[in-house]
């Protein structure tokens, strides 16, 4: 089964139809925003008003959760800004998603690509390929073999607990704390690898310069 990450996001993406849809899902995350950083409750509300409260409010989720995947997958797949430009994206889309920064991103970064590649009638086939889980690990560096030691380091600490419970019961006080340390370590290192892989993969594909110039001469030709 084809994973979502492996899809053709460009060809998606760089559409009208998902503009104007992804327009509307900005729209609902403004109430769905609203809804979880306030007590407004539109239940308070009877008749009409009260019933378009609440047809909001059920759509308003889909609308936040849609805009932020389509938006995610937009900066680690499609956008063609500079190295900088993404690096100050990531990190707005990192911090802020809870505060609606997927919405600037629609707005500043994601609607202008969109607008400019239908007016100039062209799209770019040529994608950087999906790295694979191997290659991800390898540009990782050290944190795929810290985290195989620490969660080695954890599991021959709770084998060997349950193998002698009586040794360790004196020390159960000690040993609860490093165990505490060591797995609250490990799954800060988890977390870590993960935005770094995420980064260092958005990151890996070309600025729109660079992708346009490194076609053959005979396509920038035709």
């Amino acid at each position: 089964m084809l994973r979502i990450s492996q899809l053709d996001w460009r060809r998606i993406l760089y559409t009208r139809t998902a503009a104007i849809l992804l327009g509307i899902a900005a729209v609902l995350t403004i109430p769905a925003l609203i809804f979880i950083h306030s007590n407004f409750d539109p239940g308070a509300y009877s008749g009409f008003e009260g019933y378009s409260l609440e047809v909001i409010a059920g759509l308003s989720p889909f609308g936040l959760i849609s805009l932020l995947a389509c938006m995610a997958f937009f900066w680690l797949r499609c956008d063609l800004s500079s190295k900088r430009n993404r690096t100050v994206w990531f990190v707005i889309l990192l911090l802020g998603f809870g505060y609606g920064s997927q919405i600037a991103y629609y707005l500043f970064a994601y609607l202008p690509a969109v607008l400019k590649r239908l007016r100039n009638h062209e799209f770019e086939t040529a994608e950087t390929p999906i790295p694979q889980p191997a290659e991800l690990h390898q540009r990782i560096g050290p944190f795929r073999t810290s985290l195989l030691f620490g969660w080695g380091v954890i599991a021959a600490s709770m084998l060997a607990i349950l193998a002698a419970p009586a040794s360790f019961s004196r020390f159960s006080g000690p040993v609860a704390i490093v165990f505490f340390l060591c797995s609250a370590i490990v799954a800060i290192e988890g977390v870590i690898h993960w935005f770094v892989s995420i980064y260092r993969s958005g990151m890996a594909r070309p600025p729109a310069h660079l992708d346009r110039s490194s076609r053959p001469h005979k396509d920038r030709q035709d």
